[in-house]
């Protein structure tokens, strides 16, 4: 039965071909902008989940109340409080990571006595490597940041620095300090919260007295719990550990310092505190973004039904003589069925196409480096897949009852018409469909009036003739900040 449903199938979509090309064509680009959606979505909701233990990791994070001022929520914490956390039982690896003072770094390579521009690099903690699933290519041992003057860089800034020589054990000279290269990771991936290509032991600044500060926030303090140990009730027991170490000072400038736990994989899109390492992304703005996705699903799926029932007419003597044969009602639901799944599944495999098409066009309009390998992840292809069989029966289902409904006699004699709730129905999604292309292209033209504003707004300079040099004064010193200044 069903190879003779996929053969009337075939030959409908043959001398109807215009209009199964326009049902197909308009389901195709719904569902590659579908695609290219989740996928987007999908991306972001994936940060940081690819370290082991995802579960276990959390960012320490404060909040601080002077006086009466509004809390100040603050994503770094002191030095202070890595070693004090790792005091508690519930904790089973703790790192520190200082973002340098600078934003924009230079190294210079003796070797081959050349300076490159790295921007930040970052001061840690050898345990960070045990916290973080960052993939080491080549290790001088498993304390490659336990020894001061010790650096672990990326393959990437390895090729960078040293060409197609290997980079273990060479010197970089980094603000004035020699290290050594102890380790070689691959490159973090682009779905981490922060993406080091160059980490430094924080063993090197030890004297340094920031370090043990309980005052001065400028540490991102990660901790891994062990197994079955409750977040909450860790949380409650530090939320005031500084109480414990700093309390007269505290008091002295009137300050209380209140530290809770931050799942690192909700950090991209749940924290936006001062001082991230990068800016973080939004949850509600990806919802926006999946609402989207199904208004424009939903806008073809009117279309095709809207289609389907305003063609009815011209399949109606078709559907009497099938009944005059024999032919059930339950028989010719399931042929419209089949031509509805057959016709999705077309539009399936030119959105497939369309996706690795506008696929480059997304990315620079997203400013994202998004690729997609389904056999790499095989979860979007399937939730195509399952997209695609849903608007395949929500838009068949309809005309399918519509179409095998009428009646025999009325059909014959050509007497066809039809009924009053039809009309309605398909009135109703005409207009349904029109307000939601309508709001759809009100939200896009104020979205692009925005983004022509912040891109083409007088700033009231030349951004021509003004430079940002992205240090401090402190850090050039005064033998170095005046005369650049004069």
């Amino acid at each position: 039965m069903f190879r003779n449903y996929l053969k009337i199938a075939l030959r409908t979509f043959r001398k109807q071909w215009a209009y199964s090309s326009l049902n197909t064509l308009g389901l195709a680009i719904a569902l590659a902008s579908a695609m290219l959606i989740l996928a987007f979505v999908q991306r972001e909701w994936s940060y940081d989940d690819y370290h082991p233990d995802a579960d276990r990791l959390y960012r320490v994070v404060i909040d601080i109340q002077t006086g009466d001022q509004p809390v100040e929520r603050f994503a770094p914490a002191s030095g202070s409080l890595g070693p004090a956390l790792a005091e508690y039982p519930e904790v089973e690896e703790v790192a520190r990571v200082l973002p340098t003072f600078q934003e924009n770094n230079v190294v210079y390579v003796p070797a081959t006595d050349e300076a490159f521009n790295v921007g930040q690099v970052y001061i840690t903690d050898n345990s960070l490597f045990d916290i973080f699933g960052f993939e080491l290519l080549s290790a001088a041992s498993d304390s490659m940041l336990a020894r001061p003057g010790t650096v672990v860089i990326d393959e990437e800034q390895a090729g960078r620095f040293f060409g197609d020589q290997k980079a273990l054990g060479k010197t970089l000279r980094i603000d004035d300090r020699e290290f050594t290269v102890s380790g070689v990771m691959k490159k973090v991936p682009e779905t981490s919260h922060f993406k080091p290509s160059i980490l430094a032991s924080l063993k090197t600044f030890s004297r340094q007295n920031w370090i043990d500060n309980w005052m001065a926030t400028m540490f991102h303090t990660y901790i891994k719990l062990k197994s079955n140990v409750d977040a909450g009730q860790f949380e409650s027991k530090i939320r005031h550990i500084a109480d414990r170490y700093a309390k007269d000072r505290m008091a002295e400038v009137d300050q209380t310092f209140t530290y809770t736990l931050q799942p690192v994989e909700d950090i991209h899109l749940h924290s936006h505190r001062r001082y991230e390492h990068e800016a973080n992304y939004s949850a509600g703005t990806l919802y926006i973004f999946l609402a989207i996705a199904l208004l424009i699903v939903l806008i073809a799926v009117i279309n095709y039904v809207n289609l389907s029932t305003a063609r009815a007419g011209n399949r109606a003597q078709e559907i009497g003589v099938r009944k005059v044969f024999g032919g059930r009602k339950s028989q010719l639901r399931w042929q419209f069925m089949t031509e509805s799944l057959l016709l999705v599944l077309a539009a399936f495999g030119i959105a497939l196409f369309l996706v690795e098409l506008t696929l480059p066009l997304f990315n620079e309009l997203s400013g994202g480096a998004m690729d997609i390998s389904y056999l790499d992840n095989p979860g979007l292809l399937l939730a195509g897949l399952g997209i695609t069989l849903i608007v395949g029966l929500l838009a068949g289902s309809y005309p399918a009852f519509v179409l095998s409904g009428f009646r025999i006699l009325d059909t014959l004699r050509g007497k066809f018409r039809h009924s009053r709730e039809s009309v309605a129905l398909r009135d109703g999604l005409v207009v349904l469909q029109f307000a939601i292309s309508m709001i759809l292209v009100v939200a896009t033209i104020v979205i692009s009036r925005q983004v022509s504003f912040m891109q083409q707004q007088d700033l009231g300079i030349d951004k021509e003739q003004v430079m940002v040099i992205s240090s401090t004064r402190s850090a050039l010193g005064d033998n170095q900040y005046r005369p650049l200044k004069q």
